[in-house]
């Protein structure tokens, strides 16, 4: 799972409210050092299941250099590209 957290601006209240929006994707096995908190690129495919449309395209190479980001830590995920920290079906449920 993919989740991508963006801010949507309230205009009644004249504030930002956060947004995520989660993406089944599958990781193919050239990608399989993937780990929970790194930064991905995915690309819309062929309907691969139920579910998932999307595959895992690259990793982020700054964050193989520096490790896996903290989860808990916001993303700042403006870019209108399919891009976010992977998350596993336990943590989706805690969120």
């Amino acid at each position: 799972i993919v989740e991508r957290e963006y801010d949507v601006f309230v205009p009644k209240y004249d504030r930002y409210m956060k947004r995520r929006s989660r993406v089944p994707a599958h990781v193919p096995g050239v990608l399989d050092h993937v780990s929970v908190g790194d930064r991905v690129k995915i690309a819309e495919t062929r309907p691969l299941s139920k579910t998932k449309s999307h595959v895992l395209v690259e990793v982020s190479e700054d964050e193989l250099e520096l490790g896996p980001v903290d989860p808990t830590e916001a993303a700042e995920g403006d870019e209108e590209e399919a891009e976010g920290d992977v998350t596993t079906e336990a943590q989706a449920g805690e969120q």
